[in-house]
């Protein structure tokens, strides 16, 4: 199975250490992960499940695509292979074309904001865009049909091409799924800090 995990870089803390426990999961049952390798938010947790693998010499099964080499300080082939520069794909163009044709004002996007876009297809397609992922999990707030944030161009993309989507945000839908696949790992909210009078 090949499963994508993306989502906001505001995702909870304790969202971002459970989407860990859960890629680390899937990892080790030899799924194949994808995602952005953002620094922060539920990118960081496939990648952070990565690293954990290749920590405890196991090879995980990764596609971690980057907007350009260097990014963030990773580069094409770091972390045994799992990093892509997506600027690098033979159908980086066509790529560029997906995300244009999902969002909803692409001439308002920066040059930054535009290679970030236009890495997410391969974060759902695979590497050739032909090659689907079974499964999206993420974090994200909703809004309407969609969800907002940069994430939005890999989830319009990944609901164009059928690919169940479960959201993390909306109550247990995610579970559900783990529960579907015989996957147990029990989500851990963070409490309310109460306010105490002293």
């Amino acid at each position: 199975m090949v499963f994508t995990m993306i989502g906001s870089r505001k995702a909870p803390d304790d969202v971002v250490e459970w989407f860990v426990s859960i890629a680390e999961a899937l990892l080790a049952a030899g799924h194949i992960g994808r995602s952005g390798l953002c620094p922060e938010g539920i990118d960081a947790s496939l990648t952070r499940a990565v690293i954990n693998e290749l920590n405890a010499d196991r090879e995980p099964s990764a596609e971690l695509y980057i907007a350009w080499n260097g990014f963030d300080g990773w580069r094409d082939g770091d972390l045994n292979g799992t990093v892509i520069s997506a600027k690098k794909l033979p159908c980086y163009e066509k790529a560029v074309e997906l995300a244009k044709s999902v969002h909803p004002n692409w001439g308002a996007v920066k040059a930054g904001g535009k290679l970030l876009h236009s890495r997410n297809p391969f974060q759902v397609l695979g590497s050739d865009l032909a090659s689907p992922s079974d499964v999206v999990l993420l974090w994200a707030p909703i809004a309407g049909d969609s969800i907002t944030g940069g994430t939005r161009t890999a989830y319009e993309l990944a609901k164009n091409s059928s690919i169940p989507i479960y959201n993390a945000k909306v109550p247990g839908e995610v579970e559900g799924y783990l529960s579907a696949i015989g996957i147990d790992i029990p989500r851990h909210r963070d409490e309310p800090k109460e306010d105490l009078e002293i």
